[in-house]
């Protein structure tokens, strides 16, 4: 099964060259990581404790967040999208052209990873648009079908033209329409990719559901909000820089294979 190569080719990918995967990914995680725990504990269960208690009764009224939540959440957002996309570009390139990555500071390509947003945005957009024309035309008459549908499509859509992703990191871009053409006939193939990638993911967060079951639900006291457990915490930390790699791993096999006719074996 093709879907099943690509996700082992992409899984050994990562496992064969873990020195550089670390190398690429620790500095950049390391600071996602710092500043989203700091957003925990300086906003994290207040802003939560306030939304809750407008949401249960506070009729009309909109939640008091504390003095520069909103400008701390914008700037962990644009962090891990930056971060994020720092990460893409290196490891991209490392998969793809066998980079040379050392020390503690992966390579940092500005133009790349400038172009790498806007393609992201690009797909997004065309994601979305998509999806939105397919509920507008299904919810009314068979609104069952819709989500899934959306979902199929939206996998098709991202994975096809997500192969604009590491042509643009490798300095060697390809239009939306030469992606679409390079995966011709593979519809299939991805949504399987996505099915198992998402399988692969729930399968991952286990330990941490089993954490959370031990500790027992949330209780929120006032002023205080439940927190999860640190086993929890420290893990899904670790499957997201798994899963991080993974897609991006992902996207490389594919581009490799359909674009360079790189074989899976």
């Amino acid at each position: 099964m093709l879907s099943w190569k690509i996700f082992m080719r992409a899984v050994r990918v990562i496992l064969d060259d873990i020195g550089a995967a670390l190398r690429v990914t620790a500095l950049p995680y390391a600071i996602l990581v710092v500043a989203s725990v700091w957003f925990i504990s300086a906003y994290g269960q207040h802003s939560l404790t306030e939304l809750e208690l407008t949401a249960m009764g506070e009729g009309d009224a909109a939640p008091i967040l504390p003095d520069g939540f909103l400008a701390a959440s914008l700037a962990l957002v644009l962090l891990q999208a930056a971060i994020s996309i720092w990460i893409a570009v290196a490891w991209h390139r490392r998969v793809l052209l066998q980079e040379r990555v050392e020390g503690v500071v992966p390579p940092i390509h500005g133009g790349q990873m400038l172009g790498y947003l806007g393609r992201s945005i690009l797909i997004g957009l065309i994601v979305a648009a998509v999806s939105v024309a397919i509920l507008v035309a299904l919810a009314p008459i068979v609104p069952v079908l819709a989500s899934p549908a959306v979902f199929i499509v939206a996998v098709i859509i991202f994975y096809r033209l997500g192969l604009i992703l590491p042509a643009g990191a490798i300095g060697k871009p390809i239009t939306v329409g030469e992606a679409w053409t390079a995966t011709k006939g593979q519809s299939a193939t991805v949504v399987l990719l996505a099915l198992l990638t998402f399988a692969v993911s729930l399968l991952l967060q286990v330990p941490a559901l089993i954490d959370a079951s031990i500790s027992g639900p949330p209780v929120a006291t006032e002023g205080a909000v439940a927190t999860p457990g640190p086993i929890s915490v420290t893990y899904n930390l670790v499957v997201g820089w798994i899963l991080l790699l993974l897609g991006v791993s992902i996207l490389s096999v594919l581009y490799g294979h359909f674009v360079e006719r790189r074989p899976l074996d």
